[in-house]
């Protein structure tokens, strides 16, 4: 129960942090207390509760006289980071009102992987190297034996992988879980090197990073007035800017990396899309749409 009450807390602190941006001590400690069923906290709680949400989410939070409390990398958080707080809090609030199963409809995609993310995530932190064989699916699924260094774990277009450092060459590559076999812990501990923005990596490109020599490119697409709407509301990119919008159209722009995740994005969007520039990154799915045309061509009887 108490570590129910400790969750109902770390919940009631983000969400109310994540919405009002800089919120006082007595506005906090009110808050955790409608959240909490009337517990009254104090604040050597809260500052105990600040130091477990850093542990478990590397939120930091911190207080600005004159102003309260607020997440110190508000703005900088990353989608991922705020799509798993969501799935936090549900998870959390389900708890609290099992009767609320009757009315969310849950995600029944999920991906399919032997390892243990909790052991991979846990290498991660322990800094303990790992070893794997890894399949290349486009070298017809080729088997190779990795020993990596793990850094971060993250989760992309419903896919999870391992961000590591490739002992072959010392370079940090991203592996995807769904393609890791025997995967084992190792003795060898290694150091981080913290010189790496990690942010940096992902900033700008679409999906998983990719290779940085792929050089970052303004782009400029086209969507009809509905798809636009819908692309307003998710942004694809965090680069994403309105250039114009009509009652027929939206132009957008974008300024990123054009790697496969990026380009299978646009495909998702065929119905609409128009890429206005660059002209290679055009010619690239205008030669998709002749293959995929040529192969769904439906002939006469």
């Amino acid at each position: 129960m108490n570590r129910l009450i400790q969750l109902k807390r770390f919940v009631a602190i983000i969400d109310k942090l994540q919405r009002c941006g800089y919120v006082s001590r007595e506005d906090l400690l009110d808050t955790v207390r409608e959240k909490c069923d009337g517990k009254e906290p104090d604040i050597r709680t809260l500052q105990r509760d600040f130091h477990s949400i850093w542990e478990l989410f590397g939120i930091t939070i911190k207080y600005a006289r004159g102003l309260g409390y607020y997440l110190a990398d508000r703005e900088e958080m990353s989608g991922t980071m705020t799509d798993m707080l969501s799935d936090f809090m549900i998870l959390c609030h389900l708890g609290q009102d099992p009767d609320l199963n009757e009315v969310i409809l849950p995600e029944t995609r999920s991906m399919v992987f032997s390892v243990s993310i909790v052991d991979v995530m846990k290498a991660a932190k322990e800094c303990q190297s790992v070893e794997f064989d890894y399949i290349y699916l486009r070298e017809n699924s080729r088997r190779r034996h990795k020993v990596v260094d793990p850094y971060y774990v993250k989760n992309s277009q419903h896919r999870w992988y391992l961000v590591a450092m490739d002992h072959k060459d010392l370079k940090l590559k991203c592996f995807e879980l769904g393609r890791i076999e025997d995967f084992k812990v190792t003795d060898s501990r290694f150091v981080k090197d913290r010189s790496i923005d990690v942010k940096a990596l992902f900033r700008e490109s679409f999906g998983i990073w990719n290779d940085p020599s792929t050089p970052v490119e303004k782009i400029l697409l086209r969507f009809d007035s509905l798809d636009g709407g819908f692309i307003k509301t998710l942004p694809i990119h965090q680069s994403q800017e309105i250039v114009s919008e009509d009652d027929n159209s939206v132009i957008i722009s974008l300024k990123l990396r054009i790697t496969n995740d990026f380009v299978m994005a646009l495909l998702s969007r065929s119905r609409s899309v128009e890429v206005i520039e660059p002209l290679h990154l055009r010619q690239r799915l205008n030669d998709i749409y002749k293959d995929a045309l040529e192969r769904n061509s439906v002939k006469d009887n």
